[in-house]
């Protein structure tokens, strides 16, 4: 059993049968044949395996899509999972303007919800949809979405042993065929000529296909089919929703603004998807309605706020709420030291101080419980205990559950290769699959790990066995210790992690973000997969491909996308490298579905054990700004960034242990602080430092040299094997490579702080 079902167990389901009847809510009712929305009766969609009258089964075959869909639609109707279960008034309002427009097949109009990240549009949809039981397809674009995606694509065929080619039908016109409903996230990250190939089909009811078994063809669009988009307008990434644009979906009549509740409708919808929650239900978390009241409160002052609000109306979300409650519960921080810590690390420099200031004067040290009894299956994997106070470093705690990266087979079998020490190692190769290793049932040693295993086979025999995705980072790629700081972060991702949300760690190059990943990795035992993301990273790079196998054009899931299937915990880093529109293709991830359909139409779900780190920096070359949509979706984004002098200099003496003098290494951190500082622009030109007596371009230049990142520190500290060498390789660091008119300000610098 692993970590997060021995904490959250099994998730329970339900369905509306023919003899029952849920209400969701005083305004929304459901039986099997209707539903009821603020008193006016829509009937449900009548779904079977079949269509109402059999053909015959040789004319079904021959007729292949054309009367065979390629999944069945009552797969299509979205899980009570992935909807609201308590409709408020406004939702309901909603709900009901979209069945109203919807009833009428003859002129029924195309939706476009707009609003705010965070305020329900997706899930709305597919609320309307589970209540009329109609089959939804869901898509999300990106800008490099093709038409091939998702309309039609060339693929490889083999027939009577020749391979040929055909037009493959995607998953929208599979809804036009057979009438779903197609639900278009983000349509306004459509490129222009896709969405003109959409509304040509939405205008005429036609959609002209080229190159089919059958020949060129038109399709007429089933009657039922139709579109319902979302946007965020304005949002990085996207395109401005046009006039044109808007007109395709009607003033009136299909575009629907939708914004957050009213605050008394918002106390009851965070109340009701925080005690949905797997990790609520569980552990038994109860939440404080009086508690809830005084959040959605100070955040409604918040979004009003003339000087913050245009910033924090994109980020203090209903969604955001449900996160800070929950990160309430499972840290048991005050609520205003988790919003300073992961919910506002986003927020320009310049206002967090008076947003802070607000949100402590309204709710103190207010927590998201009075009880401050923890959980037993949180004190079982959160840090315990006080933290770190500053200028001191604490061992991690002692992991005595690590375990082996991959666990041996139990059989033996395969080639047999013989080890130094006489053992004889077991190697299975399979088809398609990396190999497995095993030792002889007559190993002395039952303590081997596999990673043991392959390193000696590497030493001895030259033979690097490929690996199946995940494995337990080391000891070296974890952080060292625990300071004030890190202690805080590391509990912070815990608690967030362990509810089920993704985290964001953000800071500069060199602080300990992927180090702190790793950490919470090797302490939990988790198989870890690891990824940086670039520039030119594409959708395909995280979902999947095509490729031709045997002369057959396949779909082959990519490495992100097979560790969010099977469950692995994923450390993506760089993720703000990439552009924004890539992020959006994995928001599915992080919604109530956990899915992304892939554009054969295949639908890709996220193991419920599926976790993601993901890092970033603040700024810098290539660094892109998150989409608010999808920086909404972590469930913290946690601000990280150079230890404090004394923090640091704890983590290099408890490191460096007695090798090297605690004198010393104090300078080296006073002389980095100094370059950092300078770097950023902290620095008091005022004070009395030599580099405060040469030029501005010279001090800069010096101080990009001296500023070295925490990781450099260590690795320092690491290489040396006392104080001597400590000192030269630090100067070989700051002096090697330098400009001859920065060289003596450096060598001057250097021994001012006695490093020579």
């Amino acid at each position: 059993m692993s970590l997060f079902d021995s904490i959250i167990g099994q998730t329970d389901t339900w369905t509306i049968e023919n003899d029952s009847s849920i209400n969701f809510g005083d305004y929304v009712h459901v039986e099997s044949r209707f539903t009821e929305i603020l008193g006016t009766r829509f009937p449900r969609r009548v779904l079977t395996d079949g269509p109402p009258l059999s053909i015959p089964e040789t004319l079904k075959e021959q007729l292949t899509w054309q009367a065979s869909p390629a999944v069945d639609p009552r797969n299509l109707v979205p899980s009570p999972h992935h909807i609201f279960h308590h409709i408020t008034k406004s939702m309901a309002e909603t709900l009901h303007r979209i069945s109203e427009l919807q009833r009428d097949v003859s002129h029924r109009p195309s939706l476009l919800l707009t609003g705010p990240t965070g305020c329900g549009k997706t899930t709305i949809v597919k609320t309307g949809c589970f209540l009329a039981n109609e089959p939804c397809i869901e898509l999300t674009f990106s800008g490099d979405t093709t038409l091939a995606d998702f309309f039609h694509r060339t693929e490889v065929i083999r027939e009577s042993g020749e391979a040929s080619t055909v037009t493959m039908l995607g998953p929208a016109i599979q809804a036009m065929l057979h009438g779903y409903k197609l639900l278009i996230n983000e349509i306004n990250m459509l490129p222009p000529d896709l969405l003109s190939a959409l509304t040509q089909a939405m205008d005429t009811g036609y959609l002209i296909v080229s190159g089919t078994e059958m020949g060129n063809i038109e399709i007429e669009v089933h009657e039922q089919f139709g579109v319902i988009a979302t946007a965020n307008p304005d949002y990085v990434g996207t395109t401005e929703l046009g006039r044109a644009f808007q007109r395709r979906f009607g003033w009136g009549l299909g575009m629907i603004p939708m914004d957050f509740l009213p605050a008394n409708e918002e106390v009851t919808a965070v109340l009701a998807e925080f005690n949905r929650q797997p990790i609520t239900k569980a552990l038994e978390l109860r939440a404080d309605r009086s508690v809830v009241k005084r959040l959605v409160s100070v955040t409604a002052q918040l979004r009003e706020h003339s000087d913050f609000g245009p910033t924090l109306l994109d980020r203090l979300s209903t969604r955001t709420l449900v996160h800070w409650l929950t990160l309430g519960h499972t840290t048991g921080l005050p609520l205003a030291d988790v919003a300073e810590r992961a919910v506002l690390s986003t927020v320009p420099k310049e206002l967090v101080e008076g947003i802070v200031d607000l949100i402590r004067q309204a709710l103190g040290r207010l927590k998201a419980s009075a009880s401050e009894i923890i959980p037993n299956a949180l004190l079982d994997v959160m840090l315990t205990g006080d933290a770190p106070t500053d200028g001191h470093a604490i061992a991690l705690p002692d992991n005595t559950e690590v375990m082996a990266n991959t666990k041996i087979m139990d059989r033996p079998s395969g080639s047999r290769v013989r080890l130094a020490d006489g053992q004889h190692v077991h190697i299975y190769v399979e088809t398609n699959r990396p190999p497995k290793i095993s030792l002889s049932a007559s190993s002395s040693d039952d303590n081997q790990d596999v990673s043991t295993i392959r390193r000696t086979l590497r030493d001895q025999h030259g033979i690097n066995l490929a690996s199946e995705l995940g494995h337990l980072p080391s000891a070296e790629s974890a952080l060292p210790c625990l300071t004030s700081s890190s202690w805080h972060a590391l509990r912070l991702a815990q608690g967030t992690l362990i509810a089920g949300h993704p985290v964001f760690l953000r800071g500069p190059t060199g602080c300990g973000k992927s180090a702190l990943a790793r950490t919470i990795g090797r302490l939990w035992n988790l198989s870890v997969v690891e990824f940086s993301l670039t520039g030119e990273t594409s959708k395909a790079d995280l979902t999947a491909t095509r490729k031709l196998d045997a002369g057959i054009t396949t779909w082959s899931v990519q490495a992100f996308l097979e560790a969010a299937r099977d469950g692995k915990f994923v450390i993506v880093n760089e993720y703000n490298l990439a552009y924004p529109d890539v992020h959006s293709i994995i928001n599915g991830l992080f919604d109530k579905a956990q899915s992304i359909r892939l554009p054969n139409g295949q639908s890709v779900q996220a193991h419920k054990n599926f976790r993601l780190v993901a890092t970033g920096f603040p700024e810098g070359p290539g660094v892109k700004p998150l989409n608010e949509g999808v920086e909404n979706r972590f469930g913290a984004v946690i601000h990280m960034d150079y230890p404090c002098p004394e923090d640091e200099l704890a983590i290099l003496n408890f490191v460096g242990g007695n090798k090297i003098d605690p004198a010393l290494l104090n300078s080296a951190v006073e002389l980095v602080s100094t370059g950092r500082s300078i770097m950023s622009g902290t620095w008091n030109t005022d004070n009395d430092h030599p580099l405060n007596n040469v030029p501005a371009d010279l001090s800069g230049a010096a101080a990009d040299r001296t500023g070295l990142t925490t990781a450099e520190l260590l690795a320092l500290v690491r290489a040396s094997a006392d104080t001597e060498a400590f000192v030269g390789s630090l100067r070989h660091g700051v002096l090697d490579g330098s400009e001859n008119d920065v060289r003596p300000v450096l060598e001057a610098t250097l021994t001012g702080y006695g490093l020579v």
